[in-house]
């Protein structure tokens, strides 16, 4: 599982989706399109938990990226800690 605490927040905006990404620096358009795609966000503040599918190798992926689906947009990135 994934886990945002109680202290996640993130800027507002439309179809926001959350992926596990291989990327070490911020998301650009073509990391999302190797990451694993976890949803739809669920809200843009606090605590917050996404499943992993089934046989994800967690070791392949470094950062958490969300990004605006509507417009193909690299919104918010952050390394695993």
């Amino acid at each position: 599982f994934l886990i945002f605490e109680e202290n996640f927040e993130t800027p507002d905006g439309p179809d926001l989706q959350i992926y596990l990404t291989k990327n070490i620096e911020p998301t650009k358009r073509n990391d999302i399109k190797e990451g694993v795609p976890l949803g739809k966000i669920k809200s843009i503040k606090g605590k917050q938990i996404y499943e992993i599918p089934t046989g994800t190798d967690i070791t392949q992926y470094n950062s958490i990226s969300i990004h605006c689906k509507a417009f193909n947009v690299p919104w918010s990135y952050a390394p695993f800690q």
